[in-house]
């Protein structure tokens, strides 16, 4: 009840914010008239006042999978050979509201708050929460100060950034559109001219105690016509973790790619024969390389998209872990394992993700697309295309079509789905 109460207060406000911004912009219409624009003296005074600016998107999903009991690698008994499909119906409504408040003197704030419903046929799920919150300031325009909940990009690749020990909430391969939590912090960042920034956080998501604090540091220079970054993260009790990240252009192409190296690892892993788990001693990179090329199509410029990204992982499995687990057949390995050790799509040594997408698909408001991941060890895949449709502005209707391809007791297949349609319509103010 409560949370109802809060996003009913906040869609009033919503509504408050954004009528005041269109009689704002009505004003400012007005004094343009016959190509004539009237300048008002007092435009500066009125940049100083307080302004609050309101954007969002409402989502609706219906989502058909179907799912086998005998695919489900978590759930599963070893030497378990009962077929048994499951279709399963799940809907989905949400809002993302986004708060952007300038106040006097370069100071901003900005919230971005999330809520809605999930049903299915054996549950209903409130959604609520506050991706978002945070505070900027400046220290005479040289230093930039931001304090609260926030989300970072600490990486130069889509898929896999190694790089970023930061962020506590991951990219979704089948969702690239989703609106991420933040991580609650303080970021300083200080520019020195266009080319060379330097960025410091202090990650205070989970805080118990002072020595749970972790810090970041980063510094960006341009060389030539490539973008370098050189980063460092540290935490008491843990390996210091130090990085190097690139982008850059080849031809036509764009490249980027990203390195972690540390004297020791921070992840658990499941040593393959004894099945203990341990952590690794030792140097251990992490790496990342992708590029993206743009193409011309029927005089249409940069109208197909291609993207691909390789992932190494130097203490990742070069064997069927999943297969091994299941073989042993004890449970409560399969829970340190999915609990302690296993990442989705980073546990095996190599990955391959490649994505494409054309614009202007038959019709000029049309775009499709084809994504795919790929674990190279296992040979199992999810596949996601679809296609969406903007009939006026602001308006996008999606289909999207999943497949899980692969073997019995391998990545792709591990939840036990085998395919899923998803049928969306999103609005954006």
């Amino acid at each position: 009840m409560g949370k109802h109460i809060i996003l009913m207060l906040l869609l009033l406000f919503t509504i408050v914010s954004m009528e005041n911004v269109a009689i704002a912009e009505f004003v400012f219409e007005e004094e343009i008239a016959d190509g004539d624009i009237l300048i008002n003296p007092d435009i500066g005074k009125e940049l100083q006042e307080n302004r609050i600016g309101v954007s969002g998107e409402i989502a609706s999903q219906i989502i058909y999978y179907s799912y086998s009991t005998s695919r489900d690698w978590y759930l599963s008994q070893s030497g378990d050979s009962i077929e048994e499909d499951e279709h399963r119906l799940n809907k989905q409504v949400k809002i993302n509201l986004f708060y952007d408040i300038r106040l006097q003197d370069g100071v901003r704030g900005f919230a971005s708050i999330e809520a809605g419903e999930s049903s299915s046929e054996s549950d209903n799920e409130d959604i609520f929460g506050v991706n978002e919150l945070f505070l900027d300031t400046n220290i005479n325009n040289k230093v930039y100060i931001r304090t609260g909940k926030q989300m970072l990009v600490w990486g130069r690749n889509y898929i896999w950034n190694p790089v970023d020990m930061i962020s506590v909430d991951k990219k979704s391969f089948t969702d690239m559109d989703k609106v991420w939590e933040g991580t609650k912090g303080i970021r300083i960042h200080i520019p020195n001219g266009a080319e060379k920034n330097l960025y410091f956080f202090v990650d205070m998501d989970s805080l118990d105690l002072i020595k749970d604090i972790s810090v970041a540091a980063k510094y960006e220079f341009l060389y030539d016509k490539t973008e370098i970054g050189l980063s460092f993260w540290g935490k008491e009790s843990y390996q210091a973790v130090y990085g190097l990240d690139f982008s850059s252009r080849l031809g036509t192409i764009d490249i980027r790619g990203e390195l972690a190296l540390s004297n020791g690892d921070n992840y658990y892993t499941l040593d393959y024969d004894s099945l203990d788990l341990k952590k690794e001693d030792g140097w251990t990179p992490r790496l990342s390389l992708g590029f993206s090329q743009l193409f011309d199509h029927n005089n249409i410029r940069n109208r197909i998209n291609l993207t691909g990204e390789l992932y190494y992982n130097y203490n990742g499995y070069d064997k069927n872990i999943f297969k091994r687990i299941e073989e042993y057949g004890d449970y409560n390995i399969k829970e340190d394992f999915i609990t302690k050790v296993y990442k989705h799509f980073e546990t095996a040594k190599y990955y391959l993700a490649l994505s494409g997408s054309i614009d202007r698909f038959i019709i000029s408001d049309a775009k499709i697309n084809l994504n795919g991941i790929v674990n190279l060890i296992d040979k199992s895949a999810i596949v996601a295309s679809g296609i969406s449709y903007s009939p006026l502005s602001g308006l996008i209707i999606s289909l999207d079509l999943n497949g899980n391809l692969g073997g019995k007791f391998t990545e792709a297949t591990l939840w036990g789905e085998r395919f899923s349609v998803n049928l969306g319509t999103k609005i954006l103010f």
